[in-house]
């Protein structure tokens, strides 16, 4: 098996993915005009 993955990779594959999903979705939310939602 090439992809052979350690549970533990995986883990830190899966942790950094929604990481940088959530920065994204963060920063998306950051952007909105003031006033809208405090």
């Amino acid at each position: 098996m090439a992809l052979r993955i350690s549970n533990l990779d995986a883990g830190q594959a899966l942790r950094r993915f929604h990481a940088h999903r959530a920065s994204l979705r963060a920063r998306r939310l950051n952007n909105r005009p003031p006033g809208g939602l405090v």
